[in-house]
């Protein structure tokens, strides 16, 4: 995977900071039925695309797997 693959994040959006998976499960708490809230939550630097431009699915469970340093699980 190469930077033109993937678009950065980190112009969009300011750092992480306070935000923990507490929080945003306490905030989709009232939207969603527990089953279907998330298990776990990740920060994300830039996000893996497909040639067409959708998220691939495929690279980031393998960003997942080998803890890249492009993801940071939040706690």
């Amino acid at each position: 995977m190469t930077c033109a693959d993937s678009v950065s994040l980190q112009e969009s959006f300011p750092p992480v900071g306070g935000l923990t998976a507490a929080t945003l499960n306490a905030g989709l708490h009232a939207l969603l039925a527990r089953d279907k809230r998330p298990v776990h939550y990740y920060s994300l630097t830039e996000l893996p695309l497909t040639d067409r431009g959708k998220i691939n699915r495929r690279i980031f469970l393998e960003w997942i797997l080998i803890n890249d340093s492009r993801l940071r699980r939040l706690r």
